[in-house]
């Protein structure tokens, strides 16, 4: 029972190791959460607490919350939480309530990797640390609302770019999106066609290339290094609604989706 002396003992262990500055115990703190979560958190879980205690879904979300917010501005520890968390989604339901928060967390994606388009165009012509933006990579030309915002992101320059976790946090969210519908990626489907917004394929030219300065070049090979990522977890995340068998997918959906991997 988590209620025990040594369950509490353990779990103040977790959070003081959560909460350690120093990376590896940080690193030991978070596996233990995911570890506990696993086992306090299942939705088979049907332990009964005392009305004065909590109940043990309460306690996982509680040390769930803690970690996260102990990693949220640490993008290695962050992107080993999203991962361990995804492992254990893999293998184990949780309580609904934990779903819940995980789901509005996920949530999260859109405000801070995309960005609004018009008719499948940028609403504006700015430049990035003085180089010109551009889309790649748009499946679904004029009718595509979103782009996956990789150049202002690598030209805001800061020391911890978000585009870090992005590929751990689509994974987690494909994962949610997966679990939540039978399997299907339907209601994230948007992001497979949509386009990347990157550095001008103007500047690959030698001439172009040879009046970048410095930052201007790690900025346009970091924007293509995130755009990679970014694409090969799309590829890992869509290619299971073909490879699967999914009642919840019509054949017409899957051959839309074969069509966008190929290209």
């Amino acid at each position: 029972s988590f209620g025990s002396s040594i369950a509490n003992e353990l779990l103040m262990i977790v959070r003081k190791q959560v909460s350690n500055p120093d990376l590896k115990y940080k690193k030991m703190g978070l596996i233990g959460t995911i570890k506990i979560v696993s086992c306090l958190g299942d939705a088979n879980n049907t332990a009964c607490q005392s009305s004065s205690q909590k109940s043990n879904y309460e306690e996982a979300l509680e040390l769930l919350k803690t970690s996260l917010d102990s990693c949220k501005q640490l993008p290695l520890p962050l992107i080993l939480f999203y991962d361990e968390l995804i492992a254990m989604l893999d293998y184990k339901t949780l309580h609904p309530a934990i779903m819940e928060w995980i789901g509005t967390h996920v949530g999260e994606f859109e405000s801070m990797f995309l960005s609004d388009l018009e008719c499948g165009q940028l609403p504006a012509k700015d430049l990035y640390c003085g180089l010109e933006g551009e889309l790649w990579m748009n499946l679904d030309g004029d009718i595509s609302p979103i782009c996956v915002n990789i150049l202002p992101l690598v030209s805001s320059l800061q020391s911890a770019s978000p585009l870090q976790i992005l590929p751990a946090k689509f994974l987690l969210l494909s994962m949610i999106e997966r679990s939540a519908n039978q399997g299907s990626l339907g209601g994230i489907d948007a992001l497979l066609g949509c386009p990347i917004h990157l550095p001008s394929s103007k500047v690959f030219s030698e001439s172009a290339w040879q009046t970048l300065t410095g930052q201007q070049k790690q900025i346009v090979c970091l924007s293509l290094y995130y755009a990679v990522n970014w694409i090969r977890e799309l590829l890992n995340a869509f290619c299971t609604q073909v490879a699967g068998k999914f009642d919840c997918i019509s054949q017409a959906t899957k051959d839309e989706i074969i069509a966008k991997l190929l290209k």
